[in-house]
C-alpha cells in the first residue's frame, strides 16, 4: 500500500579473492551472484522509507564478510536521505564476528537488528539456525516480533517485526514563512 518511488539491483561481491577459497566455492558450488535489492517508498505520514533486501553467500567465509562490507557501505550512503529498514538471508547467525561487528557499526548509525528468538533456518540435516534478520530504525518501537513456523513453505522460516511509528507531521514551509513573519507562535 506504498508508493515505491525508486528501485535498483546492486550487485555484491561473489567471487572469492584468494585461490583457496575460489577453489572452495568452486567445489562447494557456491559460486552464485549476490545481489542487494533496494527500493524507496512513499507515505503520506512517514515521507520516503528506504528497504534493503539481500542473500549473502552461504559457503565462504570471506565473501561473506565482503559482501557485508559493501552491504554496510550501501546503506551508510542512501541511509542519510531516509529511514532505513534492512532485511535478508545472511547466512550468519549472532555469533558471527564479522556479524557481530556489522551489527555494531549499523547501531552506531542508528540502525537496531531486531531480536528474533526462534530459529529462521533447518537444514536437510536438521540443523536449526538463525540466519535471517531484521533491521529497523533505532527510533521505531517493536511492538511484536517473531518466526511464523511454517515447514511447508521453504527451509527458512519467514520473519516479521511489528512496529508503531510516530507519525511526522509534514509543517508547510509557507506556514513557517507566515508565522514568522506574523510573530505568529
Amino acid at each position: 500500500n506504498k508508493k515505491v518511488r525508486f528501485n535498483k539491483t546492486i550487485w555484491l561481491p561473489w567471487l572469492a579473492n584468494n585461490f583457496k577459497d575460489l577453489k572452495n566455492s568452486i567445489i562447494k558450488k557456491s559460486i552464485t551472484p549476490r545481489i542487494v535489492t533496494m527500493i524507496t517508498i512513499s507515505d503520506k505520514d512517514l515521507g520516503k522509507i528506504i528497504v534493503f533486501n539481500t542473500h549473502l553467500d552461504y559457503k565462504i567465509h570471506s565473501i561473506k564478510k565482503r559482501q557485508l562490507e559493501k552491504l554496510e557501505k550501501i546503506i551508510f550512503k542512501y541511509k542519510k536521505r531516509y529511514p532505513t529498514i534492512l532485511t535478508g538471508d545472511f547466512n550468519m547467525n549472532e555469533e558471527d564476528l564479522d556479524f557481530k561487528k556489522f551489527v555494531l557499526n549499523l547501531e552506531e548509525k542508528g540502525i537496531k537488528k531486531i531480536k528474533i528468538r526462534n530459529n529462521t533456518y533447518i537444514s536437510p540435516n536438521g540443523k536449526k539456525n538463525t540466519i535471517d534478520h531484521i533491521f529497523i530504525p533505532s527510533n521505531w518501537k517493536i511492538i511484536e516480533s517473531g518466526v511464523i513456523d511454517n515447514e511447508n513453505i521453504s527451509d527458512h522460516r519467514p520473519i516479521y517485526v511489528l512496529i508503531d511509528i510516530e507519525k511526522k507531521i509534514q509543517e508547510n514551509k509557507y506556514a513557517q514563512i507566515i508565522r514568522k513573519a506574523f510573530k505568529i507562535k
